[in-house]
């Protein structure tokens, strides 16, 4: 490996140690380090090696990789830069847990994480929205929902250094670097699990039209064992009424993919308020919280498929300081998970 890029890579390990990490704490692995950076295992055991000089890293047989004294000898690199988090969605329920992710991965790194949700009434495909950006003059953002609509100023902001990271690829946008859960993959997963089940009917209920990746997905896991698929969208008058005749019918037999987080809470609320049972096993959810599972009094846990807003929150904060602390944002700048 070139000096050049072995070092860039140290300046990357020893960035993240400092950053998430506090003496006493366990790192990564060799392995996991080389797959978080995408080096070698050779070139993520040369970087430990210096950082062990250092006493920032202390690996140590059968113990693992432990943060060393070091540590408390680096600056802060992050003390006193300002995070933007951008919601294009306005319910707290909806990106609490991706926020949290945010501050949890840079608490006592000095940076302010400043929460901003935009209504629906305000126009976020303007150039002005794009200017508006810029004249926060924040360390970065980390934008939440936002679509193509946004593709315009999200280039406009960028073009005038404006770090940013988002939780939606835009085609329309390819430079624009973001980490987006892969749909497709974790309903497929869902539909498999469900199609192995004992079941005579499946719903998917979701907040999107029923053509979405998430629909897709699941209905292609399902489709080799011949099992028929219902989308039930939440939206329009009819919701409460739809829903509740569909929660009212199921029987041990009838299995629900819960394919957003909105739909997690309306339908886990449901059945809680109005003591609706079902089958443990046979609800699934792709949106979590904090764990694999949702949990809501009266109601047996909801395992979950995909990874969860934290997690979605901890790979974009990630993403945008590396950007911040080297100059340079990850390879690929899209990515899934």
């Amino acid at each position: 490996m070139p000096k050049k890029v072995l070092n860039q890579f140290i300046g990357q390990l020893q960035n993240d140690v400092s950053t998430h990490y506090k003496e006493g704490d366990r790192y990564l692995s060799i392995r996991q380090i080389s797959e978080h950076f995408h080096v070698s295992i050779q070139t993520a055991q040369r970087g430990v090696a210096v950082l062990t000089d250092k006493e920032i890293l202390l690996p140590k047989k059968k113990a693992g990789i432990k943060v060393g004294p070091g540590i408390n000898h680096l600056a802060k690199p992050l003390l006193g830069k300002r995070i933007i988090v951008l919601s294009k969605v306005s319910t707290p329920i909806f990106y609490q847990g991706f926020l949290d992710g945010i501050k949890e991965r840079v608490k006592d790194s000095g940076a302010q994480v400043d929460m901003i949700v935009h209504t629906e009434k305000q126009d976020v495909s303007s150039l002005s929205f794009g200017q508006w950006m810029v004249d926060q003059h924040a360390a970065g953002f980390i934008t939440l929902s936002y679509t193509k609509e946004s593709a315009l100023p999200f280039y406009h902001a960028l073009r005038e250094g404006t770090n940013i990271v988002s939780d939606i690829i835009l085609d329309d946008l390819p430079i624009l670097p973001a980490v987006q859960t892969d749909n497709y993959r974790h309903a497929f997963a869902a539909g498999r699990y469900m199609a192995n089940l004992d079941l005579d009917s499946l719903y998917v209920f979701g907040t999107y039209p029923e053509k979405n990746k998430r629909m897709l997905g699941f209905a292609q896991g399902v489709k080799e064992s011949g099992k028929t698929v219902k989308y039930e969208q939440l939206a329009g008058i009819d919701l409460m009424v739809n829903s509740m005749n569909i929660l009212s019918a199921i029987t041990p037999k009838t299995g629900i993919f819960l394919s957003d987080y909105t739909s997690v809470h309306n339908i886990a609320s449901l059945c809680s308020r109005f003591h609706i049972h079902f089958k443990e096993g046979t609800i699934i959810a792709y949106d979590g919280a904090e764990s694999n599972e949702i949990r809501y009094p009266g109601i047996p846990p909801i395992p979950c498929i995909g990874p969860t807003f934290k997690e979605l929150g901890y790979n974009l904060c990630d993403t945008l300081v590396q950007k911040i602390l080297t100059g340079n944002y990850p390879q690929p700048l899209q990515k899934r998970i």
